[in-house]
């Protein structure tokens, strides 16, 4: 396998803030010079990877801080500083999900159609549902909204962290969505019914996803870690020459397990702003981005 490090130097020589595939092959970056790239990455005739421009997309008047496209490769969705969202679209008759992998749409131009408003200020992450019908945000205004892609329009607002949003995630097998704050905590949520909910609804609900039963299950915060802790006796008392019978007894150490419970995340002074965790391809697992912790000289653990 041969690798070669690619450098893309069109963005004005100014900060690239996001990266993404599409299921085709080529790839969007944006960043702080308010436009999105698209590149189509090629194998050269040595067998190394080079980058050729497609198309340079303009609609944004700050920076755009993430952009992602739908799973279906139909639409690219893109965000930033501005706070809105705006939802990019082909304007031939061709559909990018109809490409084969590994082949590039040649002469296609991308139209922003839709423009999502509904956050007050930065938007610093975006995540697809997989069936490419919903998108959710996350932003520097607190909130996280679940957006009907197809309508253009919010479905419903989550105001339940105490400061910025940095990172969202949809899982992949549909079930959950995450969002992370700079609040140090990670929420997880998930469609949950009435109980006064019928059968038939409950059904319909399993093959459908509906935003408006959405409930923080579970809050990701802090955990117990063991920490070891030395205990010493008091000593014993000294022993008189002449008392031979009762020799003094050595001093004895007791190990004692204490659980200390340790945040998980890092405070809002975390070196990057963005907190942008994933899901693994099947749903099983989820990675964090927790921050960067010193070693407590007394402690036994991180």
């Amino acid at each position: 396998m041969k690798a070669k490090t690619l450098q893309i130097l069109w963005h004005g020589k100014e900060p690239v803030w996001s990266v993404d595939f599409h299921p085709s092959g080529f790839l969007a970056t944006s960043g702080a010079d308010k436009e999105i790239k698209l590149w189509d990455v090629e194998v050269d005739t040595d067998g190394f990877p080079s980058v050729r421009h497609l198309e340079t997309l303009t609609g944004h008047n700050k920076g755009i801080n993430i952009v992602r496209f739908s799973p279906t490769g139909e639409v690219l969705a893109s965000a930033g500083d501005a706070g809105e969202i705006l939802l990019w679209r082909p304007t031939d008759n061709q559909r990018p999900s109809d490409v084969p992998a590994g082949e590039v749409l040649e002469n296609v131009t991308w139209k922003a159609g839709t423009t999502l408003r509904g956050h007050n200020d930065d938007v610093q992450a975006l995540s697809w549902s997989p069936d490419s019908q919903h998108i959710l945000s996350g932003s520097v205004d607190n909130t996280s909204i679940v957006w009907d892609a197809v309508k253009g329009k919010a479905a419903v607002r989550m105001a339940d962290h105490q400061h910025y949003i940095q990172g969202v995630a949809w899982d992949p097998a549909g079930r959950f969505l995450v969002t992370q704050s700079g609040d140090r905590t990670c929420r997880v949520y998930a469609p949950v019914l009435p109980t006064t909910t019928s059968k038939k609804q409950r059904q319909h609900t399993k093959q459908e996803f509906n935003p408006q039963y959405l409930t923080c299950m579970h809050i990701l915060s802090k955990r117990e870690l063991e920490q070891q802790q030395e205990q010493q006796q008091a000593p014993a008392p000294t022993t008189k020459p002449t008392d031979a019978e009762n020799p003094a007894q050595p001093v004895a150490k007791e190990n004692t397990t204490k659980a200390v419970k340790h945040c998980l995340f890092h405070d809002d002074t975390i070196p990057s702003f963005f907190r942008r965790l994933a899901w693994s391809p099947d749903g099983s697992f989820l990675a964090l981005p927790t921050g960067q912790y010193k070693r407590d000289a007394t402690a036994a653990t991180l």
